[in-house]
């Protein structure tokens, strides 16, 4: 016997094409985000997830139209109104006519890019020099924190909000809008966020994403890898190979450096030394003498680069080789 159409579930890309919708939402709480992890524990899901959000990547001309703007603020209209029915605990997943309708709308947004002529966003460069550091307002009402010689592209369109991290660190408190979702993209990272505060930093190979407030979810396309969603107080390393890393920090202390201090806990020293170079006329060089596993513990000054290679050297029973154009830690 062949269920009713109203009772048959969906395909893998238009749940996926509800998933995208869901994760642009405002409000993405705690039972969406634990039936998001169990539907990502398919392989499936995950691909066909990881394919709706590459076809939204490239949709920004196409929903720019006046006709899919329309289109895409119904299906947003009738994924809230439905919304609390949709999410019922006790529920499997299952489309009525018209969510089958608000998929397919969904679909035909994302999928449409073969249909109409592609226009690229405009692009917005935003950098610091050494030593400088940077707050600049977003069109959206974003506010973005920018480190010393650190660099962000922004491409800003009606439908969506895309930057990218060219190098150091950026710290992004995102203005709400449901509407254009917001993601920031370092290397081959891709962070998505709605009504949040975060940063994101480019530090050799690695990112480093550290979550303040709100919820991200993390993409990570290029190694074809489930996704990663931190929260509140949550730091994650992401380095180019080898397992993630999660650690809690204490927000203040992971945005020192917006009010002018690097405070660092147990910091490799090639990183903290990486960091204190984006404020340093004279950086400070590792003698291949300094072990790569020494850690650096303290709060330095942004820019007092003497101070911080004196007090590593103090600390750790080493030398500062004081030379014209540099500062040379050395193991003694």
């Amino acid at each position: 016997m062949t269920a009713p159409e109203d009772q048959m579930g969906p395909d893998r890309d238009t749940e996926a094409a509800l998933w995208c919708l869901a994760l642009a939402e405002e409000d993405f709480d705690a039972a969406r985000d634990a039936a998001l992890d169990q539907w990502l524990a398919d392989d499936g899901n995950a691909a066909a997830l990881r394919r709706q959000l590459a076809l939204w990547d490239h949709n920004d001309a196409l929903a720019a139209l006046p006709q899919m703007l329309q289109l895409r603020s119904q299906a947003l209209e009738d994924f809230r109104s439905r919304n609390e029915r949709r999410w019922a605990p006790a529920k499997r997943w299952r489309l009525s006519r018209p969510w089958q309708a608000l998929a397919a709308s969904l679909l035909l947004i994302a999928g449409s890019t073969a249909i109409f002529l592609l226009q690229g966003s405009d692009v917005e460069y935003f950098s610091t020099a050494l030593g400088e550091r940077k707050t600049i307002g977003l069109e959206d009402g974003t506010t973005l924190t920018l480190d010393a010689d650190s660099a962000v592209e922004e491409r800003f369109s009606q439908d969506r909000r895309n930057l990218v991290v060219v190098r150091g660190r950026a710290k992004f408190d995102v203005a709400k809008d449901s509407l254009r979702p917001f993601a920031v993209t370092a290397g081959t990272e891709t962070v998505v966020a709605t009504g949040t505060s975060f940063s994101v930093e480019k530090l050799g190979t690695t990112v480093d994403v550290v979550l303040y407030e709100g919820k991200v979810t993390i993409v990570r396309a290029a190694r074809n890898e489930h996704f990663e969603t931190l929260q509140p107080g949550q730091s994650l390393a992401l380095p180019s190979s080898g397992p993630l890393h999660v650690a809690a920090i204490e927000p203040a202390r992971a945005s020192a450096w917006t009010m002018g201090q690097l405070d660092f806990s147990g910091e490799p020293i090639a990183g903290a030394v990486a960091r204190v170079n984006r404020y340093a006329e004279k950086p400070v060089v590792l003698d291949p003498s300094v072990p790569g596993a020494l850690r650096v513990t303290g709060v330095f000054d942004a820019g007092d680069t003497s101070a911080f290679a004196e007090g590593v050297a103090a600390v750790n029973g080493m030398t500062v080789r004081v030379e014209s154009d540099r500062l040379v830690l050395t193991a003694a």
